[in-house]
């Protein structure tokens, strides 16, 4: 099944289970002209009325037709781009993740977030090389972006003081 459709403009994704299915192919276009269902390229599906989806769909069955609107959705289908390629997978981060990620943003080093934590030095480096995995990063650099980008992790709040602002 091929799904081509607008970008979300929540940011919602798929569900894991259906974009990792085989059979399942999304892209993305700010240029889809109406919802299409063709099946097996036999019969179209298309809204009896565009703006108000609840009132059904019109069944087209005449061959040259539904061939006619399969070969537009290959033309929109070649143009749109797969959401997935340069996108990070949202992920949710465990207690201990969370902490760790929150403490090096707020300038910590290993050592001294292991302390606030109790916990070894190696565990936060267990911990971010665990992340380092899971998003596909090779650095952490590239796990900082990787994070900010999904939301898990964000500059710290800074506080300027009356001192501060005179300088």
């Amino acid at each position: 099944m091929r799904v081509l459709g607008v970008p979300p403009a929540d940011q919602d994704t798929l569900s894991p289970q259906e974009s990792l299915h085989p059979a399942y192919q999304v892209r993305e276009s700010l240029d889809v002209p109406v919802k299409l269902i063709v099946l097996d390229r036999a019969v179209a599906l298309l809204p009896a009325d565009p703006e108000r989806i609840e009132r059904g769909y019109v069944e087209v069955s005449h061959p040259q037709v539904v061939l006619e609107l399969a070969e537009l959705f290959e033309k929109h289908w070649q143009r749109a781009s797969d959401p997935a390629v340069g996108a990070v997978l949202p992920i949710r981060l465990s207690t201990r993740e969370q902490a760790v990620v929150d403490l090096l943003a707020l300038g910590h080093t290993d050592t001294t977030a292991a302390v606030q934590l109790r916990i070894s030095a190696r565990s936060v480096t267990n911990v971010l090389r665990g992340l380092m995995d899971r998003l596909g990063v090779e650095n952490r650099f590239q796990l900082g972006l990787a994070l900010g980008a999904i939301g898990a992790a964000s500059p710290p709040y800074h506080h300027h003081s009356d001192q501060d602002q005179a300088s």
